[in-house]
C-alpha cells in the first residue's frame, strides 16, 4: 500500500510540476519526501520540491531542500548533480536578495568539485557562479568562468545553460571594456533566438530583459525594451515563477517611464505593488517594483516625495 501511495505521489508531482501547476506539485512532493527517508530519490525529490518552491518565491526554504539533496548527493559520489543543485541554490539566493550568499554557494560548489570531470550539472554550476560574481561587482573575475561554462555546455550538449552563457557572457562583457558592444549584443540577441526556438521560456524571457537593460544603458535605444519585457512577464507567468514575473513586470513599468508614458506605468505599478506585498520573500524583486514608483514619483513632479522614496530604497539596497 506504501508503494502504491509513493508511486502515485511522485507521479502527481511530477505531472504538476510539467504543467508548472506549482502549488499542487510542492504538496505532491511533500508527501512523498514523508515516506522517502534516504538514498538517491530522496535527493532526487528534494530537488524536485526545491524547484517549485523557488518558482513560489519560497527561496530560503528551497536552498534548504538544495543543500541537504547536496549532502546526500556528495555520499553517493554523485558529482554532477551535486553541481545542478549547487548552481540552483546559488541563483535562489540572487532571487530572495542575498547577492553575497549566491556568490558564496558558487565559490563553494566550484571548490567542492575542483577536478570534477566535465557535464552539464558543472556548465551549469560555472554559468551561476560567473553570474554571481557580476552581480557581486566583479564583472572581470566573471567573464573567464562564464567562458569556460559556454564552452562546457556546448561540449557537453547542455542547450539551456548555453544560453544562459551567451546571457551573462553579453552583460557582464558590455559592462567592462574586454568585450566589443556589438559582440555582447549578438550574444544577447543569439540567446533568445536559441531559447525561443527550442521552447525555454525561463532563458528567453532573462535573455529579453538583458537585452532591454543593454540596448538602455549601453546602446541609449528604449524603442523595444518595454515590449522585451512584457514579453519576459508573461513567459515567467506561463512557468507559474511569481518572483521573476514581478521583476520584470516592474522592468516595464521603469522602461516605459523612461519613454514618458506615465500613465501606462502608474496603471500597473499600483498591481504590482500589490503583488510585491504578496509576496515579501521576492526580494530583489521588491526593489525592482520600489525603484520604478521612486521613478514613477520623480517623473510625474512629486520631487520631495520620490527623494525620501529613493533614499530609503537606496539604504535598503545596500
Amino acid at each position: 500500500e506504501e508503494a502504491i501511495s509513493l508511486e502515485y505521489y511522485v507521479k502527481a508531482g511530477e505531472r504538476a510540476s510539467r504543467a508548472y501547476a506549482n502549488p499542487e506539485a510542492e504538496r505532491h512532493f511533500l508527501a512523498v519526501l514523508d515516506l522517502v527517508e534516504a538514498g538517491p530519490e530522496r535527493a532526487r525529490l528534494l530537488g524536485e520540491l526545491a524547484l517549485v518552491l523557488s518558482r513560489l518565491g519560497k527561496f530560503g526554504l528551497a536552498i534548504e531542500k538544495w543543500l541537504e539533496g547536496i549532502e546526500l548527493y556528495r555520499a553517493l559520489g554523485a558529482q554532477e548533480s551535486m553541481a545542478r543543485y549547487y548552481a540552483r541554490a546559488s541563483r535562489a539566493a540572487w532571487e530572495a536578495g542575498d547577492v553575497p550568499r549566491g556568490l558564496a554557494l558558487g565559490k563553494e560548489g566550484m571548490q567542492a568539485l575542483d577536478g570534477a570531470p566535465e557535464s552539464q550539472g558543472l556548465a551549469d554550476l560555472y554559468h551561476e557562479a560567473g553570474r554571481a560574481y557580476y552581480f557581486n561587482g566583479l564583472a572581470g573575475e566573471a567573464l573567464p568562468i562564464l567562458t569556460r561554462s559556454l564552452e562546457m555546455a556546448e561540449k557537453t550538449g547542455a542547450l539551456a545553460v548555453q544560453v544562459e552563457a551567451l546571457i551573462s557572457l553579453g552583460t557582464a562583457g558590455a559592462s567592462t571594456s574586454l568585450t566589443s558592444l556589438q559582440e555582447c549584443i549578438w550574444s544577447l540577441e543569439q540567446a533568445v533566438e536559441l531559447a525561443r526556438s527550442h521552447g525555454l521560456p525561463d532563458q528567453e524571457s532573462r535573455a529579453l530583459n538583458n537585452l532591454a537593460v543593454t540596448d538602455t544603458h549601453y546602446v541609449g535605444d528604449l524603442s523595444r525594451t518595454r515590449e522585451h519585457m512584457q514579453r519576459a512577464q508573461e513567459l515567467a507567468r506561463s512557468t507559474g515563477s511569481v518572483g521573476i514575473a514581478l521583476f520584470y513586470g516592474s522592468a516595464a513599468c521603469f522602461y516605459s517611464l523612461l519613454q514618458g508614458d506615465l500613465t501606462w506605468a502608474s496603471e500597473r505599478l499600483s498591481t504590482l505593488g500589490e503583488a510585491q506585498r504578496e509576496l515579501p520573500t521576492a526580494i530583489t524583486s521588491g526593489l525592482n517594483v520600489q525603484a520604478s514608483q521612486g521613478m514613477l514619483l520623480r517623473q510625474a513632479g512629486r520631487l520631495e516625495e520620490g527623494l525620501e522614496h529613493l533614499r530609503q530604497l537606496n539604504q535598503a539596497g545596500r
